[in-house]
């Protein structure tokens, strides 16, 4: 039985400084496995089709006819003057570890700074007495505040933000992982 081969050519590598790397012989591929690859056609009403057209050209409209629309439009965003804590970078808390905790107090839509506030932070557990760390916010409305998070293998613990300002109040809380 003769097997017919087809010889597909491999394109040669550029040469290399490396005088003991030789190129790759070309790859031999039996008939059987080349006629065995499917060959897709299109036809149009029993015929072949020389090529694929486009049936409808897509017509680009002049930015004046088109119109964004949200679900707001014509109406008046709301606007509130609340008090907000914003707690800044990592945000995972876990007992034992000593952390620098930095805070931004703002208030309303405009989310402006408001310096002198008052900031209480409390680390509760119940295994663990709690600690109890205050700070004041400086004029651009940021607070830094250095803690050591009591060690705790049993148990649940809890973060305690609480921001006071002109009679307002706001309390953020996070989780504490045992450690």
């Amino acid at each position: 039985m003769h097997v017919a081969v087809a010889e597909i050519p491999i394109a040669q590598p550029r040469p290399v400084l490396n005088d003991h790397i030789q190129p790759l012989p070309p790859i031999s591929i039996p008939q059987e496995e080349i006629e065995a690859i499917p060959v897709y056609e299109i036809f149009d009403d029993g015929g072949l089709i020389d090529g694929v057209s486009i049936i409808e050209e897509d017509e680009i409209l002049p930015a004046e006819a088109v119109a964004v629309v949200s679900e707001l439009a014509g109406t008046a965003r709301p606007v509130n003057t609340k008090l907000s804590v914003e707690l800044l970078g990592d945000s995972k808390f876990k007992g034992g570890d000593r952390k620098t905790v930095n805070l931004m107090i703002c208030r309303g839509t405009e989310r402006k700074v408001i310096s002198d506030a008052e900031i209480m932070i409390k680390v509760l557990g119940s295994s663990f007495r709690p600690v109890i760390f205050h700070a004041r916010s400086d004029a651009n409305g940021l607070a830094k505040v250095h803690l050591q998070l009591p060690h705790f293998s049993t148990g649940r613990a809890a973060l305690l933000v609480r921001v006071r300002n002109n009679g307002d109040e706001i309390e953020l809380r996070k989780m504490v992982s045992p450690g």
